[in-house]
């Protein structure tokens, strides 16, 4: 039988466009950034960002990999703040499955490390960080 991640280069790599698509879901349009740019600051407000990822092939084309993310959510409000928090964690330590358009095949992400929770006020924002470690499969 052939190997699904090698013929379409589909990889746990691709974990952060199911991420995105989670957040998106949730949140809505606007809301969810994968990359943070000052200018573009308008809250509530939360970003992502790959911090590790560990595969047994070096280009990311395992059948298994563990994948890290680091969230980071932004409102104006303490309230609004951790509502918001709790709300992107909830739905971020369920299982994630992920299909790619124009693909049969299935990433599936089940969290298996959450670490964080610090909160800070800056800018006179409220800021809380949580870090996710994922397994990731690919089918």
């Amino acid at each position: 039988m052939a190997d699904p991640v090698k013929e379409t280069g589909f990889s746990s790599l691709s974990s952060g466009a199911a991420i995105y698509s989670v957040l998106k879901s949730l949140l809505g349009d606007g809301t969810v950034k994968p990359v943070l740019s000052e200018s573009d600051v308008k809250l509530p407000l939360v970003t992502f960002r790959r911090t590790d990822v560990s595969s047994e092939d070096s280009k990311g084309y395992s059948n298994r990999d563990s994948v890290t993310f680091e969230f980071v959510v932004f409102s104006d409000e303490y309230g609004e703040g951790v509502r918001l928090a709790e709300k992107v964690r909830h739905a971020l330590t369920c299982r994630i499955t992920y299909t790619p358009d124009g693909t049969n095949n299935r990433l599936v992400m089940d969290c298996v490390r959450t670490v964080g929770g610090e909160e800070s006020w800056q800018n006179g924002a409220f800021v809380q960080t949580l870090r996710l470690t994922y397994r990731v499969s690919v089918f």
